[in-house]
């Protein structure tokens, strides 16, 4: 009696490999989630360490390291982590730099940003090329930071999720649309925030309040 060759049929076939395109799209879909809290929790820490680095700022020169010409005597005044900003925290040999943190202190250090594009890149600090050591803060998701400062030290100022920021200039962070149910008004100097993943959903933004 000759023997019976064993085989797979088609139908069985077929059902394993949906299996394992089963347990593919779990497993990305598992390693997607772990990726972008991961990116949530640097972009957390991120701005925690900028709000620090103004807060050591301003017990060092008794202002906020805001650009020339601009706050005034508005009750806040909101910034971008782009050059004009940064470059006086990060203690750079430019103008603004030498004139708003004449010491020279660094005030702020982070890792060096990855190109993600044209004049665009993501996660860290992005030097210019003017070897000046200043430069723009970029987060995980390839936008800058907002920042909101309470310029006339009032103690309180309107939260960003009831009185949007108007940002401007290139990779600007923005609100994004939509309610929210937290206070109006914040108790305190220096806030900071991210885009997060979708910037045009309010709810996605990282921020440090």
């Amino acid at each position: 009696m000759s023997g019976v060759k064993a085989g797979y049929t088609l139908i069985e076939i077929m059902v394993v490999m949906s299996i394992i395109a089963i347990l593919a799209g779990i497993l990305f879909s598992g390693a997607k989630a772990l990726i972008d809290t991961a990116r949530k929790t640097d972009a957390k820490n991120t701005a925690s360490n900028l709000r620090n680095a103004i807060a050591a700022y301003h017990s060092d020169y008794r202002r906020y390291p805001a650009p020339a010409g601009s706050g005034g005597k508005a009750a806040h005044v909101d910034y971008v982590s782009d050059d004009s900003f940064m470059e006086i925290l990060l203690g750079a040999r430019t103008d603004a730099g030498r004139k708003l943190n004449p010491k020279g202190t660094p005030y702020f250090s982070g890792r060096t940003a990855k190109r993600l594009g044209a004049n665009r890149f993501v996660n860290g600090i992005s030097l210019s090329q003017s070897g000046s050591g200043a430069g723009s803060l970029w987060d995980p998701w390839g936008y800058k930071y907002g920042l909101r400062i309470d310029s006339s030290n009032q103690g309180q100022m309107a939260n960003p999720a009831h009185n949007p920021p108007s940002l401007s200039g290139s990779w600007a962070p923005q609100w994004g649309s939509g309610t929210s149910t937290e206070l109006k008004y914040l108790s305190e100097s220096v806030v900071v925030w991210s885009s997060g993943k979708e910037a045009d959903i309010a709810s996605d933004n990282v921020v440090t309040w």
